[in-house]
């Protein structure tokens, strides 16, 4: 997944976040752009794909600080946004607002496509949504994380993973190190599922 976003200044509603998944090219690991399952030949069943993106601070539902999201280009239907879903406190003890789509069409395991680099995979649809402009509520002035959450259910087993970006960047397992909160929450991709 792409971010791409506008930090604002201090008290004023001039901050906004766009995240896609369509690219050009290939991913700094060789892997092409996209939302795709791989390593699912004895897979049956691919499930409840969601994803959860997860914006630093206590966001109301309504106000200045209130996030909501429009699909932008190429964004597909399947991608259906269910709302905001609460607070969080995510890997790096800083709290968090999640907003999430699932995923409503189909996904058949044994559908793949051959990549340049040889990896099979199953494709979904692209995402791509834009935030408002909001403010960033008290205690996260100047600064914006977020965490991209995707998860899959595959035979009945579900599998969660995400990654933070934003003015912190990267939560880095030296990150976690540093951290007074334990946590068992992951923050790279699935070494099975490969959902990226």
């Amino acid at each position: 997944m792409n971010n791409s976003y506008r930090v604002g200044t201090c008290g004023s509603t001039n901050t906004s976040i766009e995240v896609t998944s369509i690219g050009s090219g290939t991913t700094p690991d060789g892997a092409p752009f996209g939302l795709y399952l791989y390593d699912t030949d004895d897979v049956s069943t691919a499930t409840n794909a969601t994803i959860t993106y997860w914006v630093l601070g206590n966001h109301a539902t309504s106000g200045s600080t209130a996030i909501t999201w429009s699909s932008a280009s190429g964004h597909s239907s399947c991608w259906n946004y269910q709302g905001r879903i609460g607070t969080a406190q995510k890997p790096d003890g800083l709290t968090y607002t999640g907003y999430r789509w699932t995923y409503t069409c189909a996904i058949n395991p044994k559908s793949t496509t051959t990549g340049n680099d040889g990896v099979k995979r199953v494709m979904l649809g692209n995402f791509h949504v834009t935030s408002n402009t909001f403010a960033q509520p008290t205690g996260s002035c100047g600064k914006l994380n977020f965490w991209t959450e995707r998860a899959v259910t595959l035979d009945g087993n579900a599998y969660t993973f995400q990654r933070r970006a934003g003015t912190d960047g990267a939560y880095t397992a030296s990150t976690r190190a540093r951290s007074a909160r334990a946590t068992n929450e992951d923050d790279g991709d699935d070494p099975r599922t490969g959902l990226s």
